[in-house]
């Protein structure tokens, strides 16, 4: 599934095992409420082993790789617009919609044969497979990206169009995205069952199931969409 987390210093998108969404959604029903991506992803952890350093270690070879291809000239996308995007793929208005990104010109071969391993990375996460893939394995799939397009990163900032609109992707079983200074979690596809404003969750560690249940509300000031 892919997370994508907004706050005020910017916008970043992450794919990761469908136990993170009870994690997260746990996470925001703390007190007092997070309002950045640290503060979040360390509540999270608690809920499931190694996801803050998941994220932030991606991030790092992310900025590397960015570093590293001098793209002076990307655009930082600012959240209103990520705002307007939302409301399209929701129907609240607005006219236009998202396009699937251009694939780069001159694309190697092996550049596809990474891509295609990539999509198979990611499917494993599927309802009869969910604690097979761990957060150290999508982080080690991430720093074997060295020469991809940043977009195709399981751990991504938005910085232009093409990870704007990979971070509003689904990645096999959906997209939910988590506007921590709006309170508002929005779940743009979630075809793994219904996200409820109180529920209990199961502990993981290092990517396996516990045996150690938590329970969480989400206050009445966030708002769960649909």
């Amino acid at each position: 599934m892919r997370y994508t987390l907004i706050d005020k210093s910017g916008t970043i998108s992450f794919i990761a095992p469908w136990n993170t969404l009870k994690a997260l959604v746990a996470a925001c029903s703390r007190k007092p409420a997070p309002e950045d991506l640290s503060t979040v992803l360390e509540a999270a952890s608690r809920y499931s082993s190694g996801l803050r350093e998941y994220v932030f270690n991606g991030l790092a070879v992310f900025d590397e790789h960015y570093t590293t291809q001098d793209e002076a000239s990307a655009t930082r996308e600012l959240n209103p617009q990520l705002e307007r995007e939302l409301r399209e793929i929701l129907g609240l208005g607005g006219t236009g919609g998202l396009t699937e990104a251009p694939q780069p010109a001159g694309e190697s071969e092996d550049f596809i044969e990474e891509e295609e391993d990539i999509s198979r990375i990611f499917s494993r996460v599927s309802e009869e497979e969910k604690s097979e893939i761990t957060y150290e394995e999508l982080l080690e799939k991430q720093r074997q990206l060295r020469g991809a397009a940043l977009s195709r990163h399981p751990v991504l900032r938005v910085l232009d169009d093409d990870t704007r609109r990979e971070s509003l992707e689904p990645v096999s079983i959906g997209l939910v995205i988590f506007n921590l200074p709006a309170k508002r979690i929005i779940q743009v596809q979630n075809s793994y069952g219904v996200l409820k404003r109180s529920d209990r969750g199961r502990y993981f560690e290092n990517g396996q199931p516990t045996e150690r249940l938590y329970f969480y509300r989400l206050p009445t000031d966030w708002s769960l969409l649909p």
